[in-house]
């Protein structure tokens, strides 16, 4: 794969941070999840928002290890500072985090671990606060979080580890978008989801609550919930999880869970069934993501699943999910991560290419193109696009 030199990389961002108003074209970054020793990157690829095509950039050297399999298909293994000034990788079997600065043109500044922190039974993730201070990362092996500080230069500093008082193993992980809470997703009995309060001024997390799936009819009727990803209305209110169940016989294995997001923690789990005929395929429910209109309290919200996406309208007040259509989408293994800019979705094709569609009126996807990583051992799951449009 093409290496991706200071100067190229520090032009791309440019271009990146100042399309955010008038966008013709985004940035795609996928983390290849490469197993061999010290040899994990990050492909950066433009996308063109009016085509849909990729243009690989270039390629960031991590320095580490990729889990080397599909692990958490729910995890986010990159991350990306808004104002583009730090990215960041999570090598989940060498569990640790590369960092790079847009200072030095984005060379690599370091790697990152502690010896109490292990990611490699299944991967982890990875979430930045929005003003950038401070990064929380998830390791499925020792069952916690960490919190770094990022310093100046894109460095971090270990600031302290956390097991969730709920218990289980720790899936994905995000920040409120108001920057004061840190939500995580928790493989329990019944399911459940653990809130923190972020500490403004040292990045420090407090265990506000674990809330349990238990008295929700959709997880014990069916043996529990297997909760994976998650997404945040715009003004933090409340916490959307994509779900499966233990038996599938009644809802499938496609629901969505909400909470509500307040001062004493996460409150009022729900559980919405997203079952329907046409969707038998897709598999279990993995990742949401609001679109623009939705994320705003009215609009659209997109699930991703093991072979496709569902594609569903939210309203804020009174609370409603309801599903609105279901698009197969069929790579050799299965999907991972999907994200939404304007009209169009980005989906992660385990092991190895990336796909992207319009989306049309009726939630439906219409392919425009896709794309192959470049390599060999690559297993990805995990993107992103930057910048956020939404």
């Amino acid at each position: 794969m093409k290496k991706l030199t200071a100067v190229s990389f520090l032009v791309m961002m440019a271009g990146a941070l100042s399309s955010t108003c008038s966008a013709t074209s985004e940035y795609v970054i996928a983390n290849a999840n490469n197993a061999t020793f010290n040899d994990n990157t990050l492909v950066v690829y433009k996308l063109d928002t009016t085509t849909g095509t990729l243009s690989q950039v270039g390629v960031l050297e991590t320095g580490g290890q990729g889990l080397g399999a599909l692990g958490d298909p729910a995890n986010l293994q990159q991350a990306i500072a808004p104002n583009g000034g730090c990215i960041f990788a999570l090598n989940a079997g060498s569990s640790d985090i590369a960092s790079f600065s847009e200072a030095t043109g984005y060379a690599r500044v370091g790697n990152y671990s502690n010896f109490g922190l292990d990611a490699t039974y299944n991967g982890g993730s990875l979430a930045l606060t929005p003003n950038g201070k401070y990064l929380f990362a998830s390791y499925s092996a020792t069952q916690n979080i960490a919190a770094w500080a990022v310093n100046p230069d894109c460095s971090l500093t270990f600031i302290a580890a956390y097991i969730p008082s709920g218990g289980g193993r720790v899936g994905a992980i995000k920040v409120t978008p108001n920057g004061v809470g840190l939500v995580a997703s928790l493989r329990t009995t019944y399911g459940g989801a653990e809130l923190f309060a972020v500490d403004q001024a040292t990045g420090a997390l407090t265990d506000v609550n674990f809330a349990s799936f238990f008295d929700n009819p959709y997880c014990t009727s069916e043996g529990g919930c297997y909760p994976d990803g998650l997404d945040f209305a715009k003004d933090s209110k409340y916490v959307v999880f994509a779900s499966g169940v233990s038996s599938g016989v009644q809802h499938g294995t496609q629901i969505a869970i909400t909470c509500q997001v307040a001062s004493l923690g996460l409150i009022s789990p729900r559980g919405w069934s997203l079952y329907s005929q046409a969707g038998l395929g897709l598999g279990g429910n993995q990742t949401p993501f609001f679109g623009a209109a939705g994320y705003a309290g009215s609009g659209s919200l997109y699930f991703g699943t093991q072979h496709g996406v569902m594609a569903a309208s939210f309203v804020e007040r009174p609370l409603k999910i309801k599903l609105t259509n279901t698009t197969l989408v069929a790579p050799t293994f299965a999907d991972g991560s999907i994200a939404v800019t304007g009209s169009m979705m980005v989906i992660a094709e385990y092991p190895n290419q990336i796909g992207v569609f319009s989306i049309n009126a009726d939630g439906s996807l219409t392919e425009l193109s896709t794309t192959a990583l470049k390599g060999d051992g690559v297993l990805m799951f995990s993107l992103s696009v930057f910048p956020s449009t939404r």
